[in-house]
């Protein structure tokens, strides 16, 4: 008997061992998935759009610069040419014409049929001898003032003609960006605004600190504001890492002095705690094998883990403590599992049940986070059940039987009190207000990033900065129409918006000026200015400058002024392809970006009355907009399935439908208060808040199970000792969220304060509503 006990209790440190080695092997290869593109239905109409045109990339991978200095202009084209430089920039804007990226194909391949006729007037002296010469004037004034930029723009435009095609398009931008600078300043020209496009999405928050420290030692010197998705991807981090470390360096030694209080042990709570910590390892590195990289929000199953997985080890321990004082260890363990085994079995699979009803939905993210909880939970439950036996066999020696606990006196004084009958009625009015306020307002779901960052972040100032310098909203929206509609209703809807001040301005297919009137202005041009070429050169020789080294420059120049549209082609912007499908595009730039649900609706309302009805609408800082309806409707679909699903695993746990719906009291209560107070205050459930609620109903159902299992057991003295354990999981719970509510993110503070409501309105609603309803509904 000793011999097989010990086989039994060597496979077992072998299994474990083994699981221990391969979770860690996992762990180490977990990888994080940063495309939050990943998270979204691919199916989803909107989704695809934003994929398509890449309006959603492009948003996402804007930096925009504000640089201050008192000689700003002139030292741009050094600037530019030092970002340029970078391996991790895609490409910098600084001209008003590279802000106009709509048209920046058509206008490369046949430039001159953008000019408007004061352009071409321009352009057409520019390119006669004097205007030549004036041209190289003002080439070796740059190169003067700027050797580095300078020599660049004099080798490839030595007569200064970009000028005269960016002139143009700066007459076709909002009125704070004209002027006669080529660059985006402002009045005084003491500050200008750079856009650089990053090579990868912000959500790689190692990339995003790199290209910021990159940009920031390659503009040493000037004083830099950097406004975009990087910069807020780094803000965020920085601001959640803090946030956590705050919270963390004082909940973690907090909970383990509780611990050590309440058990009166230093050594029980590391044995306690160690099993969770062991099974967040073999999820998440078993998960890294099975799932590959994963989501951001799949990787926060680690906290809920830890809280749900706790549980488990209290309720063990304490059963075990409990016991050994009348047994041997070897008993106290057999006696422990036997009678704790069930009610630790529902309470993993009523919780399974939660997580697995959230991953059916249409996200993947959802998915990827339900499967490592219901992969957590398992191993939370397998830990408890074999390995705590082994630390608690391990270290028997040191574990000395306590006497009564003084938290479980004080729990069964107040159930026995006679306060505890209105304070089990009042839970029930809580709860019940709590639903029927959910039920008459009910509840909000916004997915908007801005609900997870401070309403006065240094970004959100910035960015307030930023379009009231540019004078409109530098991220605009995406309008598309199927080609075989006539453009014409489009072009007049889009002129009513910007005449109106709806939008600030636009560009697009509409405003291409492809035509017979056009094509004679240009004719008449490349007439007058023949042979330019040739006399460019001869100018350069006059000045003192070898020609050869000019060849290129002026060879490429000439190519383009001699570039004319494809054949029959109607529009000079590439229409855009999607499904097989050409669809005209253009962009709308309000005059300032919509900061709430509530604006964008308003202003994509007032679009669509002005455009024809066939036009879709994509707005990058909409999709949330678009997705938070449907991510609702996932939920509450999940919240059905979830409710039937737990029931019937109470009622089979308990053996009884009577006993399985007292088990449900404490989480009807919580999360009734829970939802109720979001419903009464107006706040919406968000991405950062919304896994409050499967914790919250797996705490709930754990405490009302265990409750009403030791109930039947031992009549009303399962307050004193389970209520005990009941305690330990609350204040444990409570002390690791509740530290979360001083954060300065949003989403995390209002994390902290859903689930510590929860949470003690199930604790409350196990010690006095639970063994109420067992005294009134049993004989």
């Amino acid at each position: 008997m000793i011999g097989s006990a010990r086989m039994c209790s060597l496979t077992q440190i072998l299994l474990l061992i083994a699981l221990t080695v391969a979770g860690a092997i996992g762990v180490t290869r977990l990888k994080i998935d940063p495309d939050v593109g990943s998270v979204f239905p691919q199916d989803n109409r909107m989704v695809q759009l934003l994929q398509g045109t890449s309006a959603g990339q492009q948003a996402a991978r804007s930096l925009f610069l504000i640089l201050e200095s008192p000689s700003i202009e002139e030292q741009l084209p050094g600037l530019v040419h030092r970002l340029q430089e970078s391996p991790l920039v895609a490409s910098v804007d600084a001209l008003k014409a590279e802000f106009d990226r709509d048209r920046t194909a058509a206008q490369t391949a046949a430039p001159l049929w953008y000019l408007d006729d004061q352009a071409l007037r321009e352009l057409e002296q520019r390119l006669q001898p004097s205007g030549q010469r004036e041209g190289i004037a003002d080439s070796l004034t740059l190169l003067a003032t700027d050797p580095i930029g300078g020599k660049q723009a004099l080798l490839s435009d030595p007569l200064g003609l970009r000028w005269v095609f960016s002139d143009s398009l700066a007459r076709s931008l909002p009125e704070a960006l004209r002027g006669d600078s080529p660059y985006l300043l402002n009045d005084r020209r003491d500050t200008a605004v750079i856009r650089v496009m990053g090579t990868r999405d912000p959500f790689d928050i190692d990339y995003s600190q790199a290209l910021l420290a990159d940009l920031a030692d390659r503009l040493q010197g000037f004083q830099m504001q950097p406004v975009g998705g990087y910069a807020i991807a780094q803000e965020s981090s920085t601001r959640i890492k803090g946030d956590l470390h705050s919270s963390l360096s004082w909940s973690i030694p907090l909970i383990l002095l509780f611990l050590i209080f309440s058990t009166r042990s230093w050594l029980l709570p590391l044995l306690i705690l160690l099993p969770v910590g062991a099974a967040v390892v073999w999820a998440l590195g078993l998960g890294s094998w099975m799932l590959g990289p994963v989501t951001p929000i799949a990787l926060s199953s680690a906290a809920i883990l830890i809280g749900l997985g706790a549980d488990f080890s209290i309720h063990f321990a304490g059963r075990f403590e409990e016991e050994r004082k009348k047994v041997d260890c070897p008993s106290a363990l057999k006696t422990t599992r036997s009678h704790i085994g069930r009610a630790l079995l529902g309470g993993m699979l009523t919780s399974s049940a939660a997580f697995l009803a959230i991953s059916t939905g249409a996200f993947p993210g959802l998915r990827d986070l339900g499967f490592l909880l219901v992969l957590g939970l398992f191993f939370s439950l397998f830990a408890t059940w074999v390995f705590l036996p082994l630390l608690l066999q391990g270290c028997e020696s040191w574990l000395k039987p306590r006497g009564v606990d003084g938290a479980g006196l004080l729990i069964a004084r107040l159930t026995d009190s006679p306060l505890s009958a209105p304070m089990a009625l009042i839970l029930v009015g809580l709860g019940g207000a709590g639903w029927i306020a959910l039920g008459s307002g009910g509840l909000a779901f916004d997915a908007s990033p801005e609900r997870m960052r401070p309403a006065d972040s240094a970004q959100a100032r910035a960015s307030q900065q930023l379009e009231e310098k540019l004078g409109f909203a530098p991220l605009g929206l995406t309008v598309v129409l199927d080609q075989r509609q006539p453009i014409e209703p489009l072009k007049d809807g889009i002129a009513d918006l910007q005449r109106t001040g709806v939008i600030a301005f636009s560009s697009g297919a509409h405003r291409d000026p492809l035509g017979k009137t056009q094509a004679a202005k240009i004719e008449q041009l490349r007439k007058a200015s023949a042979g330019w070429a040739q006399a460019a050169e001869e100018n350069l020789r006059a000045a003192g400058l070898g020609p050869n080294a000019f060849k290129a420059g002026i060879t490429s120049w000439d190519t383009r002024l001699s570039a004319n549209p494809p054949s029959g082609q109607s529009s000079g912007t590439p229409l855009f392809r999607w499904k097989d499908l050409s669809y005209w595009r253009a962009t709308l730039h309000p005059h300032a970006t919509p900061r709430s649900a509530k604006e964008r609706k308003e202003l994509q309302r007032t679009i669509r009355g002005s455009l024809p009805s066939q036009v879709e609408i994509i707005d990058p800082g909409g999709l949330s907009d678009e997705l938070g309806p449907l991510l609702a409707s996932d939920l509450q679909r999940s919240l059905w399935t979830c409710t039937l699903a737990v029931l019937l695993i109470c009622i089979l746990s308990l053996k009884s439908m009577r006993f399985g719906l007292i088990a449900l009291a404490p989480v009807v209560c919580g999360l009734g208060v829970s939802l109720g107070l979001l419903a009464l205050l107006e706040w919406p459930l968000h991405p950062g808040n919304f896994l409050a609620l499967p914790l919250i109903l797996g705490l709930g159902v754990d405490d009302g199970l265990h409750m009403v299992h030791r109930y039947r057991e031992v009549g009303r003295a399962a307050v004193r000792t389970t209520g005990t354990y009941i305690w330990r999981t609350t204040v444990t719970t409570a002390i690791g969220f509740g530290s979360l509510i001083s954060a300065t993110s949003p989403a995390i503070a209002s994390l902290g304060l859903l689930v510590l409501t929860g949470t003690v309105i199930c604790f409350l609603a196990s010690i006095l509503l639970v063994p109420y309803l067992l005294r009134k509904m049993t004989p």
